[in-house]
């Protein structure tokens, strides 16, 4: 493993397909990015360990087209990973997808450091992961989107955001000059996640369109969700929609269950552990939950772990059941990855 202070990431590739990177490990102090791929198309990463790098711009695992046509990058699933960036000489975080298209994010943990997720990728899910340690600077945020360039197409939900935390969700950007149009972020579907002690719950000071929906505020010290009121351009919302959500609720019953599991266990029986905590939860926020809306899960991708029970060998194939309701498909058709 080098260590020698050079930028080398320990797993680089560029311009790969199929690749998979299971059960490995990248032990602290290394320089660079643990996992640097550009250009990567229909790749697995599953089962991994990346501990803490060294260097100033180094991320446990960054996945990018570097927004240039030369190496397009579409359809990564990231799960069951664990990444720690705590402690080292970097400025970075957990995990980066930039630019690239159809990447499923969940069942992972994120330690640390500007940021645990930053997704900056059209048509990308984040959901069912567990977040905590985002305290590098007053702009630092568990989960968000920074990029200098409009964005969007992203559904975010069931994650849960621990202490400490600086900004648990941040809609931001960086780069326009002065007086210029700030950059969209559009079509984001943002709800059924908890945060918890954070110093803000929501923070977004660049256009948006969506909705922000349904999410518990626990404990942090600024509940407030307000931001940039403009609708965001460029994809089919039409509205900015930041109510209701369930905030100033208490620390409530606990929630041991992992986010998620593909096969019976903690939580199964009532949807699963994450959902059932968020619903339980919801009760100690507020005495009479507001009626819930159907969400238009327009690209989010069911993907299953090979050799695991599929959810559509416990549940009805077209419709993912969520809180009694269902989910279906809208204007996009939901995308058939290949290891499907």
């Amino acid at each position: 493993m080098p260590t020698d202070g050079i930028n080398r990431q320990p797993f680089y590739t560029t311009q790969v397909t199929g690749l998979v990177l299971r059960h490995n490990w990248v032990p602290a102090n290394s320089y660079g990015d643990n996992v640097y791929c550009r250009g990567l198309k229909n790749a697995e990463f599953a089962y991994n360990l990346l501990e803490t790098p060294l260097g100033g711009a180094a991320d446990n695992m960054q996945i990018t087209s570097e927004r240039n046509v030369l190496y397009p990058c579409s359809d990564v699933w990231i799960h069951h990973n664990t990444m720690v960036n705590v402690g080292g000489t970097s400025s970075k975080g957990n995990c980066v997808i930039e630019g690239c298209v159809r990447a499923l994010v969940e069942n992972n943990d994120f330690s640390g450091l500007y940021f645990c997720m930053s997704s900056v990728a059209t048509f990308n899910t984040i959901r069912n992961n567990r977040m905590s340690k985002a305290t590098y600077s007053s702009n630092s945020f568990t989960m968000g989107i920074g990029s200098a360039y409009d964005t969007g197409e992203q559904s975010w939900h069931d994650n849960r955001l621990s202490s400490p935390g600086n900004r648990a969700f941040s809609i931001s950007g960086t780069g326009e000059a002065s007086g210029a149009p700030l950059w969209s972020r559009y079509d984001l579907e943002i709800n059924d996640n908890i945060s918890v002690g954070h110093t803000t719950f929501f923070h977004q000071n660049r256009l948006m369109s969506g909705y922000f929906q349904y999410n518990v505020g626990q404990n942090n010290v600024s509940n407030t969700v307000s931001g940039v009121t403009t609708v965001a351009t460029g994809g089919d919302y039409t509205t900015r929609t930041v109510t209701p959500n369930f905030l100033n609720a208490g620390e409530g019953p606990g929630c041991l269950e992992k986010a998620s599991d593909y096969g019976p266990g903690p939580g199964w029986a009532d949807g699963h552990g994450q959902r059932a905590c968020i619903r339980r939860r919801r009760v100690a926020a507020v005495s009479v939950a507001p009626e819930r809306q159907v969400y238009r899960r327009r690209h989010e991708p069911e993907l299953h772990d090979p050799g695991r029970l599929r959810r559509s060998d416990l549940r009805s194939g077209a419709d993912l059941c969520h809180d009694g309701l269902s989910w279906r498909g809208g204007r996009r058709a939901v995308v058939h990855h290949p290891w499907r």
